[in-house]
């Protein structure tokens, strides 16, 4: 006896598992997309000029949560000390500031700079505080501060308009959430701070620098 075979019953088969497929392709991207956010990558808006010339307001910046080895000189996200941030906004509040000292640095103020274990520190020269050095630090010349161990000394690439450890203190290194990696995505604000033509527009030469 011959069989014959419509074929109907194994191209209906394929359809459910084609969609069974993506329905499993989907919730894997979504289970790593969780991963990523929860464990590895972080996104990071920011909002003022304290690192006015390497960062500036209006940048997303992605940051490594996998950092947890906080070197001088690198740029980390931090939680803010509860003085700093007031109420319950404290929660929802990340902080974007360069470490220059780690726990058992010394740290001296001049009036034209600062010097961590008696060497003249060197901020990078995209930093803002290279347009006008003499008002960097002008308000805490002769200051001399000795890092606790397990604390971070964190500061703005534009001091003159940063808010950073000279204000609140050292912070626990348990407080950092990461290290800056690059910026992703960025839009001039809208405001005095921003040129009249670039107000709102996105600045497509900054996406993908890396932060240094």
């Amino acid at each position: 006896m011959n069989i014959r075979t419509t074929g109907s019953a194994p191209q209906s088969t394929g359809r459910a598992g084609f969609w069974i497929d993506v329905a499993i392709g989907a919730a894997l991207a979504v289970i790593m997309g969780v991963l990523l956010k929860t464990f590895v990558l972080a996104a990071v808006q920011v909002p003022t000029a304290s690192m006015r010339g390497t960062l500036l307001p209006g940048d997303f910046i992605l940051v490594n949560k996998l950092q947890r080895q906080t070197r001088i000189g690198d740029v980390v996200v931090v939680h803010p000390p509860a003085c700093a941030v007031t109420g319950s906004a404290r929660g929802d509040v990340l902080f974007v500031k360069r470490c220059i000292a780690t726990g058992g640095d010394t740290v001296e103020f001049q009036s034209q700079g600062i010097a961590v274990n008696q060497k003249n520190l060197i901020l990078p020269g995209t930093a803002a505080f290279w347009l006008d050095p003499g008002r960097g630090f002008r308000n805490d010349a002769g200051k001399r501060i000795v890092v606790p161990q397990g604390s971070l000394f964190l500061l703005g690439d534009n001091p003159s308009e940063s808010s950073d450890s000279r204000t609140w203190g050292c912070i626990p290194v348990e407080d950092v959430v990461g290290g800056a990696v690059a910026v992703y995505w960025s839009v001039a604000p809208s405001g005095p701070e921003s040129l009249r033509s670039q107000q709102g527009g996105v600045r497509w030469g900054r996406i993908g620098t890396i932060i240094r």
